[in-house]
């Protein structure tokens, strides 16, 4: 399986730490994020709040949420209140990390049980 992503940053870091799984995106527009989270199969996720200026990636997680794909965020940002209220128990890593950081979490993301 796969880890897809909407952080170049994570890209990065996943990529030095030689993770052993296959890296898909990152994905920069909320259209091809949407599509992925749709219809691509992957084992975890790592999003930003934003894509760009305006659009959150509310309806990426809300996606990845209903088809029980772990997912977390990535962030130079605090979630916005309404991402809080609607994504309640999203883990939320801020950036920067160091990448020993980010890969201890996308792990511990890959251990959770998943639900069909």
């Amino acid at each position: 399986m796969s880890i897809t992503l909407l952080s170049p940053s994570a890209a990065n870091h996943l990529a030095s730490a030689a993770v052993d799984r296959r890296v898909i995106g990152p994905y920069s527009t909320l259209a091809t994020a949407v599509e992925a989270a749709e219809k691509e199969s992957f084992s975890a996720a790592i999003l930003d709040v934003r894509l760009g200026l305006s659009d959150t990636t509310v309806s990426v997680a809300s996606l990845l949420a209903g088809r029980h794909i772990p997912f977390l965020f990535y962030t130079g940002q605090t979630l916005p209140p309404s991402m809080q209220t609607h994504l309640p128990d999203a883990a939320v890593l801020a950036k920067p990390a160091p990448p020993a950081e980010l890969v201890a979490s996308v792990s511990r993301l890959l251990d959770r049980p998943r639900r069909p």
